[in-house]
């Protein structure tokens, strides 16, 4: 991926006009000399795209938060106003972030924002405005690569061996030998290459710290460290490798990184030169060293209470050497081995090391099922999240007229003003002339068959189609109150040309009656996300899909809830354009704390099955309530009233595997074309089918790259125990 990282300024539309008189052109002129000569208020020197540390490896992966940063630099004066950067969205719409900048006199500073590109080809527009809105420098980069949705990419702090070695794996390579590899490695610079907000880590299906790495974990002391905890809490994965003397650093009780670990090291190390556990571990047959080349390792001790798993022991080192855990809805893997260095690093299979160790099983895209094509009405879906894309544009009362409908319509259209207006002004009337009186007739006509039509098809009324996911995680928190994390997904249908603006805000889940309760204050939520929500496939109306044709110029801003003039962050999305009769599709994040939703007693007494009970603390019956556990899942046949407690072993259970195959087998009905909005398949089987996609992969289920957080697998593969259920209402 190369590319130039100066901004580049765009050409004027117009040139000045060259004046007649001569006095004018002295005077002119002595004026240009001037402004030669006055020095800019500010300056933009220079834009970088993505996370990667190399100047010439700029990308970014479409749909996911992107950090953009900026230098600029100041005049004779010190410098305060806006930055301002515009890219598109999936329908090729502007979207704009801001953020306030000061800059002191005669000095260059950096500034980070975050934009969400929904288009192949994007150009990252970047702005300067004073105080008073005046504009003060613009310039673009559109030199950035990018990346699919469905892309896994890797981020990496230090020097692995062997992790750029995984896009060969033949797991991520198409059928098609051309197309690049369904998997990418980008390498973070620290300090200035870490994001200052979580959600700059979007892109990445897990990090891997070296921390042998110069300044790597120095880098983390400060502020740094709190977006890095933030991101794993919310889903992220993070894996730790490193040399003994490293491992006590991280492992201080003052370091940053200890509330993040499942386990601590020992107090020594262990010298040895048979790491034969770990060539078992990933199916090797050659070794990694020799009793000549002994090798140091470190031994870790799991911490009680935070539900550290052993991946790895090895007797003959004395303990466990990789240790995987959870923290909130994300996840901490911890290696006891230097894997910058010999001879790790000459390993062989050292790739497929990795590939165990960062758990890809799973996450294979649907690119070894499905050719890219990118065609106009291609609906192959190759991740989950376009079903449920697809499944929220379906309204009750308005009829989705098909494609071929239209296309005849256009067509009979065209038969009509041409050669049909012609043979009956040529055979019938033989009066050419008329033609002045005929187009304009059929024309109007046929635009008010279609008006009409379409109001009796569509209707008048706004609408909303809605899912709302919430996480609670129980084993998160201080007894009391838990990490409580909401995802609402909603399709707007607007009945006219209309501006909406748009956030998000939780209702207390814990009430009887939600609505009535009202919404949580934005200033008492932890952080909210508003953005929109893509389809994941290149197709026509898909994210990625180049030089895609926008229903409206219209942009729209990203705006904080307490500073309408910065995105930071981007909570609320202003005058979004909804085209009459058309849809916009919307997806909202919130992070905040929420008291424990069941009481569970659960037990495991051998063979991973589950016995205790589980009681309800809502206010509210739970639903169509099912509860995983290993390879297994329960199914209540009834509602679990408030305060009822059930117990699990008289649940039905089955294989999670096989549960998830007979959902899978309905999905495609969503993309059938059908008058009536039934189709076989809930809203809530949608939901479950994300929720462990990864599960569902066994038995050839579509995978989930682009709602990776919503997949809970990984915390199912830690022994934890995992419920859903339904909630009616709000």
């Amino acid at each position: 991926m190369s590319s130039s990282s100066r901004a580049r300024r765009p050409i004027p539309a117009t040139l000045p006009l060259r004046l007649a008189l001569g006095a004018a052109v002295a005077l002119a002129a002595s004026g240009e000399a001037e402004a030669r000569q006055a020095e800019p208020d500010v300056t933009i020197e220079n834009i970088r795209v993505g996370l990667a540390e190399d100047v010439s490896d700029q990308w970014y992966k479409i749909g996911t938060w992107t950090p953009v940063r900026v230098d600029l630099q100041a005049g004779p004066s010190r410098f305060s106003g806006l930055l301002r950067l515009e890219v598109p969205d999936d329908g090729g719409v502007p979207t704009f972030v801001s953020r306030r900048v000061e800059v002191p006199a005669r000095s260059t500073e950096s500034f980070l924002c975050y934009v969400r590109p929904g288009d192949a080809t994007v150009r990252v527009r970047v702005e300067v405005r004073d105080e008073r809105g005046r504009r003060r420098d613009v310039a673009e980069q559109d030199s950035a690569m990018w990346l699919q949705p469905d892309q896994v990419v890797l981020g990496v702090i230090g020097q692995p061996g062997g992790v750029d070695l995984l896009p060969s794996l033949p797991e991520f390579q198409g059928a098609d030998a051309s197309q690049p590899s369904r998997l990418s490695v980008c390498r973070l610079r620290v300090p200035e290459g870490i994001p200052d907000r979580w959600y700059g880590y979007d892109a990445l299906e897990a990090l891997v710290l070296d921390l042998n790495a110069e300044g790597a974990l120095e880098a983390l002391q400060d502020f740094r460290s709190q977006p890095l905890m933030q991101w794993v809490r919310n889903g992220g994965h993070l894996v730790l490798v490193g040399g003994f003397a490293r491992w006590q650093v991280a492992a201080d009780p003052g370091g940053v990184l200890r509330e993040l670990l499942p386990a601590l090291p020992t107090d020594r190390p262990t010298e040895t030169g048979d790491l034969g556990t770990i060539e078992s571990f990933v199916g090797s047959i050659t070794p990694i060293t020799t009793p000549e080349r002994p090798v140091s390792v470190t031994t870790f001790e799991p911490i009680e209470g935070r539900g550290a798993q052993v991946l790895l022991a090895d007797r003959s080192v004395g303990g466990p050497v990789i240790v995987r855990g959870p923290y909130g809805l994300g996840r901490v893997t911890m290696v006891g081995l230097s894997v910058d260095e010999r001879p790790f690093v000459d390993w062989p299979d050292r790739k497929v090391f990795w590939s165990s160790v960062l758990d890809l099983g799973g996450r294979e895209t649907a690119a070894i099922d499905l050719a890219r094509s990118g065609a106009f009405t291609d609906y192959e879906v190759r991740d989950l999240s376009s079903y449920l894309h697809r499944a929220l544009e379906q309204f009750e009362g308005v009829r989705l007229v098909p494609f071929g409908w239209v296309a005849a319509f256009v067509f009979l259209y065209i038969l009509l003003i041409g050669p049909g207006d012609y043979f009956f002004l040529k055979r019938v009337l033989k009066r050419m002339e008329l033609t002045w009186i005929t187009f304009p007739t059929i024309v109007v006509a046929v635009s008010l068959v279609a008006y009409i039509t379409a109001y009796r098809v569509k209707g008048t009324d706004l609408r909303i189609n809605r899912v709302d996911v919430i996480d609670v995680d129980q084993g998160f928190g201080d007894g009391e109150r838990h990490l409580a994390r909401g995802t609402s997904f909603a399709t707007l249908f607007s009945p006219q040309n209309r501006d909406y603006d748009v956030t998000v805000l939780p209702l207390p889940v814990a009430a009887e009656h939600p609505a009535e309760a009202g919404p949580v204050p934005a200033s008492q939520v932890d952080e909210v996300l508003t953005t929109w929500f893509g389809i994941a496939e290149p197709r026509f109306g898909g994210m990625g899909n180049s030089g895609g044709m926008a229903l409206t110029s219209s942009g729209y801003s990203y705006q904080s809830p307490n500073d309408e003039r910065s995105s930071v962050p981007p909570s609320v999305l202003a005058g979004v354009r909804v085209p009459i009769w058309t849809t916009k599709a919307l997806v909202g994040t919130w992070f905040d704390d929420a008291p424990a939703a069941i009481d569970a007693d659960l037990r495991d007494p051998g063979a991973h099955r589950l016995e205790g009970t589980l009681t309800n603390r809502l206010g509210r019956p739970l639903n169509n309530v099912i509860l995983a556990y290993g390879g297994d899942v329960y199914e209540f046949e009834r509602p679990i009233a408030p305060g009822e407690a059930v117990r699990v072993e008289l649940a039905r259970n089955r294989n999670l595997s096989g549960f998830l195959e007979d959902i899978g087998r309905r999905l495609p009905q969503i993309y059938t074309y059908n008058p009536s909005p039934r189709v076989g398949v809930s809203r809530g089987d949608l939901v479950r089918a994300l929720s462990f996609a990864r599960a569902g992969r066994r038995r050839g289920q579509k995978p989930n790259i682009v709602l990776s957080d919503l997949d809970l697998s990984p915390q199912l593969e830690l022994d934890r125990p995992i419920l859903l259920a339904e909630l009616d209402g709000p």
